[in-house]
């Protein structure tokens, strides 16, 4: 697995935008990969959903959130990482009911509102 990660990452150029954060998120502590919130709050900033990063408020009652529910991932996957980019939401690792989904990276457009298999290297 090691060396077919390498394999497929020495194919990505060293300037390529999402390589940093690709590799962030294959690290083996989960504690050093992004987690939702932080992936979900850049995306909220970046299609202006909301001003700034969400602060801690004294009045909870004053505050006004708005959300949506993206559709089920057409592989279920439990504890994957999540990287985004432009419009496009990765989800990749983690772990599936049928093993060789595991290798399989989803990504859901979230101007289309639809998600696609990205096709494996060969």
């Amino acid at each position: 697995e090691i060396e077919r990660r390498a394999r497929d990452l020495s194919k990505l150029p060293d300037d390529h935008p999402l390589k940093l954060s690709i590799l962030q998120c294959l690290r083996d502590n989960h504690k050093e990969r992004p987690d939702i919130e932080t992936v979900k709050v850049k995306l909220l900033m970046k299609y202006s959903l909301i001003a700034e990063p969400l602060k801690k408020v004294d009045d909870v009652q004053s505050l006004q959130l708005t959300s949506f529910q993206l559709h089920d991932l057409p592989i279920p996957t439990a504890f994957p990482s999540v990287l985004c980019d432009s419009h496009l939401v990765y989800v990749f690792g983690g772990a599936c009911v049928d093993i060789k989904d595991e290798n399989k990276v989803q990504v859901f457009d979230l101007e289309e509102l639809t998600w696609t298999i990205l096709p494996q290297p060969t």
